[in-house]
């Protein structure tokens, strides 16, 4: 709920919803800390320039934390398909939320463990086609043994550009289906599951939520 992050903050730290979002994460600050050009100190420090405000790490994670409502489901979905094939989470975000992800949402790191990837750490973000194939080959997977889901068309479309067979989330029930046709709720048609997080954590409530065979979000 990126929504009711931003009502989070403005109440904690005295700044409008608005403000934030345009100096935050609509101004390339966001974007640029995704792709690792600011650890998790450097991060806060920037924030607090950017708002002109005295911020600190706990207050803007805990905000974080109150956005991200897991879905058990689709939690339990994802500890039985790891049962039958690899999955691995990647997510556009920045160091800050890599190093305390543990704390906000342990729920996934039991289930991904030490495969879960943050496009900061990678230095690449998954809008773009040209991450798919040295991202697999570090996980030491195919591009034709791999399935990836996302909610967002444009990384969808970027997977597809680059030959890796995707599935568009738009629910439980239609992810159930996909996972049925690629017989991974029965068998092992594809042998990798890369799931996948939109950067504002939108997905963290209803795909982490929808992981397993597809996607966590993580904000």
């Amino acid at each position: 709920d990126f929504d009711g992050r931003l009502k989070a903050l403005e109440a904690a730290i005295g700044i409008p919803a608005a403000e934030i979002d345009a100096k935050i994460f609509k101004s390339g600050f966001e974007d640029a800390a995704d792709l690792g050009q600011y650890g998790a100190p450097g991060y806060m420090e920037e924030v607090a320039r950017l708002l002109d405000a005295d911020v600190d790490a706990g207050t803007w994670l805990a905000a974080r934390a109150d956005a991200m409502t897991p879905n058990l489901e689709m939690l339990d979905l994802a500890r039985d398909l790891k049962t039958r094939t690899d999955i691995a989470m990647f997510s556009n975000n920045g160091w800050q939320l890599r190093e305390a992800l543990g704390d906000i949402f342990p729920e996934l790191t039991a289930i991904f463990g030490t495969h879960i990837y943050f496009s900061a750490e990678v230095g690449a973000g998954k809008q773009h086609t040209e991450t798919f194939h040295p991202f697999l080959t570090q996980l030491g997977w195919s591009v034709e043994t791999t399935l990836f889901v996302d909610d967002n068309e444009g990384y969808i479309a970027a997977a597809r550009a680059a030959g890796v067979e995707s599935h568009l989330f738009e629910g439980a029930e239609g992810f159930k289906t996909a996972l049925v046709a690629h017989s991974l709720l029965q068998g092992a048609a594809f042998q990798h599951i890369l799931v996948v997080a939109d950067r504002r954590g939108h997905k963290v409530q209803e795909c982490a939520n929808a992981c397993g065979a597809a996607e966590v979000g993580v904000g």
